[in-house]
């Protein structure tokens, strides 16, 4: 790809994963906008014609996600690619009404001016199928922390505690995980010793849900804030919860799985494919609560040996998503777009 006749549009800050595309293929023309806080529906639809001044003219448009949408009757023509990187949950999960609007009118947009999409995960390219006609590739793409080191951190098979990683709390089922958790205890399907880590800043979304500090206390619920330090919480850890109301696809879940951690999903979860195809256990298939202690009774429940055979068979798979496999992939998808 030339340098100079491709485009990446970011929003708000530089996502790492698309920071780390953008550097394989040289890319160095960013174009960078903060997103608007919208006071009515289509603010970002008034507001692209503006922007679209400062970005026309190129052969290639990678863009991150549906928001730069309303961008796109400004500045595709019939000579220029535009290829979108399918990470986003917009059209999947919209909690509000104006929301639906603003997706509707990206809809038409994407589906009008869009030549290619690249998924990040299997589930997130079926559903994008449901709404959009043109090309959907899938290239999974994880920006792990470093797999080595990851790779050597022990594992606590003798406490068995629990850890999620991750930000936005109702989109990644913070509240489900924790209702979940304390139920759990209730029942003495896991010990009354078992922590819980919940990592990623959610102890106002936790407080408005009713969950107090004292509550979070008595069950052993850990909220600590987003961190780069992770290794003491990972090596006290060995199962991770993820049941996430959608997830196009966790890295998180990846830098667990390097460390020697036993995930447990949900449906709504990417890298719930690979996941069951070591055990289907570890993938719930609903947020129904009796669902959930279920499967996590079958788990918690096996013995040693088991859990360390799963724990390992999780090591080895995480090679095989690590960062560099994951642009060796993308590689390939990208030159097919490209036709080279």
């Amino acid at each position: 790809m030339n340098a100079k006749s491709s485009l990446v549009i970011y929003m708000d800050v530089i996502h790492p994963t698309s920071k780390l595309i953008a550097q394989e293929f040289g890319i160095k023309n960013f174009f960078c906008y903060k997103r608007l806080k919208l006071l009515h529906p289509y603010s970002t639809t008034l507001r692209a014609p503006f922007l679209a001044k400062n970005v026309k003219g190129y052969d290639v448009y990678l863009l991150e996600g549906l928001t730069p949408a309303p961008l796109l009757p400004f500045i595709k023509n019939q000579k220029n690619k535009v290829v979108v990187i399918g990470n986003s949950h917009e059209p999947f999960f919209i909690e509000r009404n104006w929301m639906r609007r603003v997706f509707f009118t990206n809809l038409v947009n994407l589906n009008k001016y869009v030549d290619h999409m690249i998924a990040v995960s299997k589930m997130i390219k079926k559903d994008f199928e449901k709404y959009f006609k043109f090309d959907i590739k899938i290239a999974e793409l994880f920006m792990h922390r470093d797999y080595r080191k990851l790779s050597k951190l022990p594992v606590n098979f003798e406490r068995r505690n629990f850890i999620f990683i991750g930000v936005n709390s109702f989109l990644k089922g913070v509240d489900i995980m924790v209702d979940a958790f304390i139920k759990l205890k209730k029942k003495n399907i896991i010990r009354a010793d078992t922590k819980f880590y919940l990592i990623g800043g959610h102890e106002n979304y936790l407080e408005r849900k009713g969950y107090k500090k004292d509550i979070l206390q008595r069950y052993k619920i850990i909220v600590l804030p987003a961190t780069q330090n992770l290794e003491e919480y990972l090596k006290d850890s060995l199962f991770q919860f993820h049941l996430a109301r959608y997830e196009p696809n966790a890295v998180a879940i990846m830098e667990g799985m390097a460390s020697g951690h036993i995930p447990i999903v949900s449906y709504k979860t990417g890298n719930k494919d690979f996941i069951a195809q070591i055990n289907s256990d570890l993938v719930i298939g609903s947020f129904n609560t009796e669902d959930i202690k279920k499967h996590v009774k079958k788990i918690v429940e096996l013995d040693e040996g088991e859990l360390r055979s799963l724990s390992l068979r999780f090591r080895r798979m995480s090679k095989f998503y690590s960062t560099e496999a994951g642009l060796r992939r993308w590689k390939k998808v990208w030159r097919e777009i490209m036709g080279e």
